[in-house]
């Protein structure tokens, strides 16, 4: 029945209406994003889902893009209406590989990421997420973190906003961390929180990494970071993922010495502490 709006709404498509037209998709395209398989549903009713939305988004660009040379014509400053089905596409194909790792089906997670490129217009946003899908799917398997750290080496970070920088250069940390350049790593993780200040995720995994190297070292200064990292990340999330850190946290501060200094750790802390029902909704 929707699909069946969207072609109607097509047939009386033309340069002059078409950021009208555009508005009369959108609310159909943005009830299907937000309608989607839940993530451990069944692999094939995604593929389904996926196979049956594209061929409705290439509907539309069999309609929309042969308007760009009017729009280009008469000067309009924004036809970034016309690309709708190629952005839906990368869209879909972005959530449908995010799916597939989690899976644990590589192979299909990577093959639905190549297909991106090969759109003629893709949004910034997507662009960042495919990259981010596929280097975490490079994380997944210890064979390929050289070929994940390569992409990420290789991504041109200037077109991507503070927040996705940070992204980035974390995960650039945690494959120098599985690949054993600890110092490289740490400089990664430092970088990051320094372009986002309120990136938990960031925050998070300098805790993890600091927290490795305390269990490999018993080195006491690590836990205090480890602490301290965990610490500004539960502050951050706003959610139930603040709980296994203050679940770490508790567990450090049971392997303190006579001095208390992991115990001094927490009490210094300045920032926002997790303690409300509200963090844990």
């Amino acid at each position: 029945m929707e699909a069946s709006q969207v072609y109607r709404s097509l047939q009386s498509t033309n340069a002059q209406n078409l950021d009208v037209k555009s508005q009369e998709l959108k609310r159909v395209l943005q009830a299907w994003r937000e309608r989607l398989p839940n993530i451990w549903d069944d692999i094939n009713i995604w593929n389904d889902l996926v196979t049956w939305r594209q061929h409705a988004f290439n509907v539309i660009n069999k309609v929309y893009m042969p308007l760009i040379p009017s729009l280009q014509q008469n000067n309009t400053s924004n036809n970034s209406y016309a690309f709708r089905g190629y952005h839906e596409i990368a869209w879909i194909i972005n959530r449908f590989a995010h799916v597939a790792r989690k899976h644990n089906m590589s192979e299909v997670c990577i093959t639905q990421l190549t297909k991106i490129y090969t759109l003629p217009n893709i949004e910034i946003q997507e662009a960042f997420l495919k990259l981010r899908e596929q280097a975490k799917c490079h994380y997944q398997n210890p064979a390929e973190l050289n070929t994940g750290l390569d992409v990420i080496s290789n991504t041109n970070l200037v077109y991507f906003a503070g927040q996705q920088k940070a992204e980035f250069i974390t995960l650039k940390g945690m494959f120098l961390a599985k690949l054993n350049a600890p110092d490289d790593a740490n400089q990664s993780f430092a970088t990051a929180v320094q372009l986002d200040l309120n990136l938990p995720k960031a925050w998070a995994e300098w805790g993890f990494f600091n927290d490795n190297r305390f269990k490999e070292s018993n080195d006491l200064a690590y836990a205090k970071h480890a602490i301290s990292c965990y610490l500004q990340a539960a502050g951050l999330y706003k959610n139930n993922k603040a709980r296994r850190l203050l679940c770490r946290i508790l567990w450090l501060i049971s392997l303190d010495d006579v001095n208390g200094t992991l115990a001094e750790t927490f009490e210094a802390h300045q920032g926002e502490m997790p303690i409300g029902s509200s963090s844990f909704d």
